[in-house]
């Protein structure tokens, strides 16, 4: 997922809207009820689906070694209570804790991962401490072997993932290496950093890398090896300043090439943990019958992998896996990925033969954190503990109250790209910079703002980035070329825009879709006049691929912080706070 860009979705195929009569408002709201149901009931089977176990098993003889391995992904500091999934109650640090430690209640020797995006995009009660309170959390799960770097019965292991680098790599050493923050002490003095080791074979500055390409893990006298990755396209999803002079190699020849140096050291069976993903499509019947490989990138790069890495852990998608990809002539690879925001985990056994190290069997499901059942039902104390004392510190911010909505404003878009909070959000950057328009990115935008007290945290939540607002001097021609930008690469990435609007056609070739581009007071815009234009800071560096954004021939002027702009623009709103209706943007067949 991008750094401020949601995973793709294609747009619904409708050319225009109207305006509904009285009785097919009726016919919307009772379709929009049933879709929330239809929604929520395939949500839960999703769940269901996910948890069945696949299993992959060689008939060999002698003595074998089983060894569990927990993973989560994409955890995004979400450490609070608040996630449901159908409803229900599902996820925070407590409650995951609780699940883990109760998978792995039989077994002392049980290894956890994280699969990358461990912090990042992160709710104010981890976010506004620097997500400190995240990699704490982390590390209590860490045995006590974790004191000493370097040891391989730590229990942990973690990767990169493209959301550690929003605030740039300078703070995500910090973060890892332990230091106080400038705004900091926080929980703890000093900050110790992440006593777990972090990984990545394909990230790497003049030629070296940036962290250890691998680590090996010791557990009941086998040997297990973890291999690290970053999406190869890294670049497309981050702003360009945060990964500057970083190469970033293609994920399966990155991790090859550290197989032969684990053979060497005799180790066999090898895990790779892989910030990329994808989305496994929905099954009948037993798992061992056709199951899909999940779709996107991280099937292909599995059916390339060296035949000694035997399972593969991905992330990225916010999805899951769970399934056993073929690789012609060799042994199945395994690949899961658990969802998100900690409302699941990977529950993964390998059965390793002790005499030459080999994994001769593999299984694994992919468990629901319900609050509602099971180990959810008594959350850890110890994460419990942690978490009430993050919320003690931001408490006095996020519990401000700027007024009230009195209906949900969603950033879902219409079928031509355009939301009502990314509307809102669009007027409040251009108001706080003073500009003729704006435009702001919706993978920027985390959720929704629920109806009723709007607080600091809840627009926190929504605007958890950190970026400023940039002003830039750009001609009608050059916003023309910005908007004609948001359809290259693989999917669309539609700006919500203020001040202006404008009509693009599906069918007309890239480059040549917008037909028509107005003020919002009805003047098209002149080629060669010139027009100011906010964007958020990780726009103005070429984010999610609009490079016209960083020519640095355009003039620019710094001000704010995003989140306080909205912050700003809602409090000015006189206590009832609503969002435009989406009109700035028109979508042609």
């Amino acid at each position: 997922m991008s750094s401020q860009a949601g995973y793709p979705t294609a747009p619904r195929d409708r050319s225009s809207w109207r305006k509904p009569g009285r009785w097919s408002v009726a016919l919307v709201l009772t379709g929009l009820a049933y879709a929330a149901t239809a929604a929520s009931s395939h949500e839960l089977q999703q769940r269901l689906q996910a948890a069945k176990t696949v299993r992959w098993q060689m008939p060999a003889p002698g003595n074998r070694a089983m060894v569990q391995l927990l993973a989560i992904n994409d955890f995004h500091g979400q450490i609070g209570a608040g996630k449901q999934v159908g409803g229900r109650p599902v996820g925070s640090a407590p409650v995951l804790q609780s699940y883990l430690q109760a998978a792995a209640a039989a077994d002392r020797h049980v290894l956890i991962a994280e699969v990358g995006d461990l912090v990042g995009g992160s709710p104010p009660l981890s976010a506004l401490l620097q997500d400190e309170p995240t990699v704490m959390w982390f590390n209590g799960l860490g045995n006590r072997f974790c004191a000493r770097p370097g040891q391989p019965r730590c229990n942990l292991v973690g990767t990169i993932g493209n959301h550690e680098f929003d605030e740039g790599l300078a703070e995500l050493h910090r973060l890892l290496d332990g230091g106080n923050h400038a705004k900091g002490p926080f929980l703890e003095n000093p900050w110790a950093g992440a006593r777990f080791p972090v990984i990545s074979a394909n990230i790497s500055r003049d030629g070296q890398l940036l962290w250890p390409a691998y680590v090996i893990k010791k557990v009941q006298g086998v040997q297990v090896a973890f291999v690290g990755a970053v999406l190869h396209n890294l670049a497309s999803v981050v702003s360009p300043r945060a990964i500057a002079g970083l190469a970033i190699e293609d994920e399966a020849i990155a991790i090859n090439r550290v197989v032969p140096e684990l053979q060497r050291r005799g180790v066999h069976a090898i895990v790779a943990l892989i910030h990329q993903g994808g989305r496994q499509a929905a099954y009948d019947g037993a798992t061992d019958a056709a199951m899909p490989s999940p779709d996107g990138e991280i099937t292909t790069i599995a059916q390339q992998l060296d035949a000694d890495v035997d399972v593969v852990l991905s992330a990225h998608s916010h999805s899951f896996s769970n399934a056993l990809v073929e690789r012609p002539g060799e042994p199945p690879v395994l690949v899961t990925q658990a969802f998100s925001s900690g409302t699941a985990y990977a529950d993964l056994t390998l059965e390793i033969n002790r005499q030459n190290g080999e994994v001769v069997g593999k299984s694994a499901r992919i468990v629901t954190t319900f609050a509602d059942e099971g180990p959810g039902l008594m959350p850890s104390p110890q994460a419990q503990q942690l978490v009430n004392a993050a919320q003690d510190q931001v408490a006095p911010l996020i519990n401000q109250v700027a007024g009230s909505a009195p209906q949900a404003i969603n950033a879902q878009a219409n079928e031509a790209g355009e939301s009502p909070l990314g509307d809102l959000i669009a007027e409040a950057q251009r108001q706080a910079m003073g500009s003729d328009f704006a435009f702001t990115n919706p993978g920027g935008i985390r959720g929704d703002l629920a109806a009723g007290p709007v607080t600091y945290g809840a627009v926190f939540a929504i605007q958890p980035f950190g970026n400023m607002l940039v002003r830039l001097d750009m001609t009608g021609r050059h916003i023309r070329s910005l908007l004609e930008a948001q359809w290259q690469g693989d999917y669309p990435r539609i700006l919500s825009p203020a001040g202006l609007r404008y009509t693009w056609q599906a069918s007309a070739p890239a480059g040549s879709k917008v037909v028509a581009l107005e003020s919002e007071d009805g003047k098209p815009l002149a080629d060669q006049a010139v027009y100011t234009v906010t964007v958020n800071s990780y726009l103005a560096d070429g984010g999610d691929q609009f490079s016209l954004l960083a020519d640095p021939a355009l003039p620019r002027t710094m001000g704010p912080a995003d989140v306080d702009a909205l912050w700003s623009y809602l409090m000015a709103q006189g206590g009832t706070i609503m969002a435009p209706e989406p009109r700035l943007i028109q979508r042609l067949p």
